[in-house]
């Protein structure tokens, strides 16, 4: 891995982390992109955008993807904040773009 790749890795935002995570438990529990989205009433290119990071989750997206992986929501929440250094979160903060509820 080259200098200017960890650089980068080391500088992802809440949104990359999340999905990852959410990527991370998905493949855990066997399940493709499509059966999370329908099991968390999600759109399968809405979960797709998550997992690499492009779209911020709204509270009830982050509920219903944590019932269909079977994790508690606070586990993936605490999980993200692990992950983010404190410069980090002062340097990206919170995204604060609209979240369109993209429920079916």
């Amino acid at each position: 891995m080259s200098v200017g790749r960890r650089k980068h890795a080391a500088k992802k935002t809440p949104e990359e982390i999340f999905g990852l995570l959410v990527r991370q438990f998905r493949e855990a529990r066997g399940l493709s992109q499509e059966e999370l989205g329908f099991e968390g009433q999600l759109h399968r290119t809405y979960v797709s955008l998550l997992e690499r990071g492009r779209r911020s989750p709204s509270l009830r997206t982050i509920l219903a993807l944590a019932a269909a992986l079977g994790v508690p929501p606070s586990r993936l929440l605490r999980e993200v904040e692990s992950r983010l250094s404190l410069t980090q979160t002062a340097g990206h903060g919170l995204s604060r773009g609209s979240d369109e509820d993209h429920t079916r």
